[in-house]
């Protein structure tokens, strides 16, 4: 069961990882990862190379890796879809990567952690990380207080939620068919 929520950027958390956790908290016990970056290159997915090989050895039990950027759908005028013909919109489909993950996480392990990263630490993982603790049922106080500088992208939280059933959605859609693309350690 997760019982704690942190969010880092993208640097904070390759040289928590790089050190072997020496400097890194979360090791002291089980933590899942959410890997959120902008493009899906060797060099931008965290969780291939060098990580792969330590992860585990730092008590990563699993991890998603997303890709998406930290754009709002306003954001899309022809001026910018012209400019970066290669932008990726958060999505339907990511959201119930992101959920299904959560729900295999949080049944997995007794006391464990989720960490959620993007290139800042700041909108897409603070977007994710806010769902999470809500969607967990966690206390909101103590997620901020773990978390001061995030500031969530809305129009990623107002998918998660939609798609969760949470805030006047009818029903939680099934997010059973994603699960297969996380990876467990």
């Amino acid at each position: 069961m997760i019982n704690k929520i942190k969010i880092y950027s993208r640097m904070g958390l390759e040289h928590g990882v790089l050190t072997g956790g020496y400097l890194f908290p979360e090791k002291k016990s089980d933590w899942y990862l959410i890997s959120i970056h902008t493009r899906d290159t060797e060099e931008d997915v965290l969780c291939k190379g060098v990580f792969a090989d330590v992860l585990p050895k730092i008590r990563c039990k699993g991890y998603v890796s997303v890709q998406f950027w930290d754009i709002l759908e306003t954001h899309l005028t022809d001026q910018f879809v012209n400019r970066y013909p290669e932008y990726k919109l958060f999505d339907e489909d990511d959201a119930r990567k992101i959920i299904a993950f959560i729900d295999k996480a949080n049944a997995a392990t007794a006391n464990s952690s989720l960490v959620v990263h993007c290139d800042a630490g700041i909108s897409r993982s603070g977007a994710v990380g806010t769902f999470a603790c809500d969607y967990l049922g966690l206390d909101y106080m103590t997620f901020k207080e773990m978390n001061r500088n995030i500031r969530p992208n809305v129009y990623v939280s107002n998918i998660l939620y939609r798609i969760a059933g949470m805030r006047g959605s009818a029903q939680k859609e099934n997010v059973e068919k994603y699960v297969d693309e996380s990876v467990w350690l």
